[in-house]
């Protein structure tokens, strides 16, 4: 009974993990009568857990839905580790498709968040992305600019260097930092004729 927080803590969970189509307006009333707050039926963790398995069904179509509805509910500082998590289920099941969303995160003043973001960002790693990516730093803050380049050295892909290299100019010493940190990843040995030169 709904008098009983354990006994339907059990309950959703159960539901959940079943990722059946069937139960998602249980599961979405449930998540969405306690506003996605932590609570003892832990009902928008369920959900969360629900939209994840509605992936792995391959049921594309409700698991974006279900993606999207978190989005919207979670946008407040105390619940951006529902958004943080729905991000995450967003990219692994709809890859390139979540970029747009990735890159208005690191807008975000939550520095937790940002990260989510950037680290879901790293695994991305086609070119195109990679110049989406260059192209907000370029745009961006200097912290917000520092932590793009960070997640650029731990990407991987060489086609950042010239952009990086460049940042070696910039007025912000936590930009010039982390441009020195991530050439020396992204290049190795090659880096430290380079950088020895602006040390000069």
């Amino acid at each position: 009974s709904s008098g009983n927080p354990a006994l339907k803590k059990a309950a959703l969970a159960a539901l959940a993990n079943i990722g059946s189509p069937d139960s998602y307006d249980v599961l979405y009333k449930a998540a969405k009568s306690v506003n996605f707050t932590y609570e003892p039926t832990d009902a928008a963790e369920a959900f969360l857990n629900y939209t994840d398995r509605l992936g792995e069904e391959n049921q594309t179509e409700l698991c974006k839905k279900a993606c999207k509805i978190i989005f919207k509910a979670n946008q407040t500082d105390e619940k951006l580790h529902n958004y943080s998590k729905a991000l995450a289920i967003y990219t692994k099941y709809f890859g390139s498709e979540a970029l747009p969303l990735l890159l208005k995160a690191v807008n975000n003043s939550d520095k937790a968040f940002r990260y989510s973001a950037l680290n879901l960002a790293e695994k991305m790693d086609d070119i195109a992305t990679t110049r989406a990516w260059i192209e907000k730093a370029k745009s961006s803050a200097d912290v917000t600019k520092a932590e793009i380049i960070d997640m650029l050295g731990r990407k991987g892909d060489l086609f950042a260097v010239n952009f990086i290299t460049e940042s070696l100019n910039s007025q912000s010493a936590s930009v010039r930092e982390e441009s020195i940190k991530a050439l020396v990843k992204l290049e190795d040995t090659k880096a430290i004729s380079l950088i020895i030169s602006y040390l000069a």
